[in-house]
């Protein structure tokens, strides 16, 4: 191989007209572009996804819910139960002592738990779409101990169906 000579290397290399210097921008704009448009894309396939796979799960726990009835759903909801007492509970849970100043005295506390109680009954009946008032005095009214679900189905451990 043969040694270039310095004047054929061309040190510093020769500025490039401003036409050249401006396709040349042009070209690392559009690229940069490009790059934006694909990541853009690639995200909202990501949120697409993500939304068909919600959209699928709640589909399934919609369809777990018809076919165990009333008496699993109520299974599930008194499993879950305490641990909504319990967050529901957390705040004041540090409390040592409660001096109540009413004129109503301490009876408007347990109005106040009671609300609360109430109004989680309802959330759960929204999120739910069952009316678990009817079917908790359902249960009450039959004396009956907690129903359980058909034992040949299989739960995933959120009571859930296993589809595997």
């Amino acid at each position: 191989m043969r040694a270039r000579s310095c004047a054929a290397r061309r040190w510093p290399p020769p500025r490039r007209s401003r036409a050249a210097r401006g396709a040349a921008e042009k070209l690392r704009r559009e690229a940069i572009a490009e790059a934006v448009q694909r990541e853009g894309e690639a995200e909202a396939a990501a949120t697409l996804a993500r939304g068909q796979a919600e959209a699928e799960a709640m589909d399934k726990r919609a369809q777990a819910f018809r076919e165990y009835g009333d008496a699993a759903v109520l299974e599930m909801v008194v499993n879950v139960l305490p641990q909504v007492v319990r967050a529901a509970a957390e705040p004041i849970s540090g409390v040592g002592k409660m001096t109540v100043i009413s004129t109503d005295g301490a009876s408007q506390l347990t109005r106040s738990v009671a609300a609360n109680l109430e109004q989680g009954l309802q959330i759960g009946s929204d999120l739910t779409g069952l009316d678990l008032r009817a079917l908790f005095a359902r249960v009450g009214a039959n004396g009956d101990a907690l129903p359980t679900a058909a034992p040949s189905k299989r739960t995933d451990g959120a009571g859930l169906p296993d589809h595997s």
